[in-house]
């Protein structure tokens, strides 16, 4: 019973053992890699879990994997399939409203109607591709913040526009999906990020994109505090001033070239200095209180400290030490008065970039 109150813990150190002696694949077929046991023997393995008060969703792993063997042949289907039967997916089976189900950060905010970025995008990208949109059960968890300078509106972005790729008859190239996403998001760099993967620089050159990435080494830590006084973004662009001093702008492009040429380097080797910003985080401090107190945090296991996007969140960035930029970044919030939580996140390499013949997402 005590193993069960810490049940995401003592999740994670059974679905190798399970994984291993083929139960997590009971309801996968043989030839994705699952050991396909007939009701009656799970029958008797439910009931033995039960007895037992395994802490694990055995149940619901398997009638989710029964239900997607019976689904037709697909992309989608052959990777979970596999990640199913070797533990490295949990699955369960949820009824789900006419509007599909939406959850997680921000989603009752948003709404789920023709008004949300996400459906929006979906729209757009059958209106520029090709195709009608049949009915839809979306279903969303979001994971991003809104609304706090970490992406959520990119991320919707391409998440719908992904979704319309699949539904159109040509799926659209990389330059057609990213140059729509730009436009849906009034600038590329998010988007392009979003889709691509990976530490990534992008221009607009003539009447296209080009953009160029580098993988981020996986012990990269990426630390965010999220200050519980947010601030809306259209406030934090209408502070900013319509030009810059010739000094400001050298500082500015002189660290983000050094920044940008030491990662592409492979190195990753970054400094504070590099994040002294000259453009936006001064005029952004007076509406994020802490800010400040954030920005002149300097430790050795720091790689430097920024906004993220234009706020609220600050992000900190470490090799590998999220405790410690944790406790530095609500320290320093707490020291101007805010309360702050954290979320300490590694790099996603890889992206939303969509096969243009299946739809797939990766």
């Amino acid at each position: 019973r005590s193993a069960y109150r810490e049940k995401s813990a003592v999740v994670e150190r059974l679905r190798g053992p399970l994984a291993e002696q083929g139960m997590l694949g009971a309801g996968v077929p043989e030839e994705q890699g699952g050991s396909a046991l007939s009701p009656l023997d799970m029958a008797l393995i439910f009931e033995a879990s039960g007895a037992a008060l395994l802490p694990f969703p055995l149940l619901e792993t398997y009638v989710a994997a029964r239900a997607l063997s019976r689904r037709p042949a697909s992309p989608r289907q052959e990777r979970l399939g596999p990640a199913l039967a070797a533990g490295g997916e949990t699955a369960t089976v949820a009824w789900g409203s006419p509007d599909g189900l939406w959850t997680g950060a921000g989603v009752q905010a948003v709404g789920s109607g023709p008004d949300n970025l996400l459906v929006r995008a979906i729209h757009a990208g059958l209106e520029a591709w090709g195709g009608d949109a049949p009915p839809l059960r979306l279903f969303v968890r979001n994971a991003i913040p809104i609304g706090v300078g970490m992406g959520s509106s990119a991320a919707a972005i391409v998440a719908g526009l992904a979704i319309a790729a699949g539904l159109a008859p040509q799926g659209p190239t990389d330059e057609s999906l990213l140059g729509l996403a730009a436009r849906l998001d009034g600038h590329p760099d998010n988007v392009t990020a979003a889709y691509l993967g990976g530490f990534v620089v992008v221009a607009e050159l003539g009447t296209g994109l080009r953009a160029a990435r580098v993988a981020v080494p996986a012990e990269l830590t990426f630390t965010f505090a999220i200050p519980k006084r947010g601030m809306p973004t259209e406030k934090a662009r209408g502070i900013l001033p319509a030009t810059y001093t010739r000094e400001e702008a050298v500082s500015n492009l002189q660290r983000t070239a050094l920044l940008v040429a030491t990662a592409f380097s492979g190195s990753f080797d970054f400094g504070p200095e590099f994040f002294d910003d000259r453009w936006h985080q001064p005029q952004r401090a007076p509406l994020i209180p802490g800010l400040r107190e954030c920005l002149e945090l300097r430790n050795p296991k720091l790689l430097g400290v920024c906004l993220s996007g234009s706020g609220s969140a600050v992000l900190a960035i470490s090799r590998g030490e999220p405790e410690l930029a944790e406790s530095l970044l609500q320290n320093a919030f707490s020291a101007a008065g805010v309360r702050a939580r954290t979320l300490s996140l590694g790099a996603d390499n890889f992206g939303a970039r969509t096969n243009s013949r299946t739809g797939e997402m990766r």
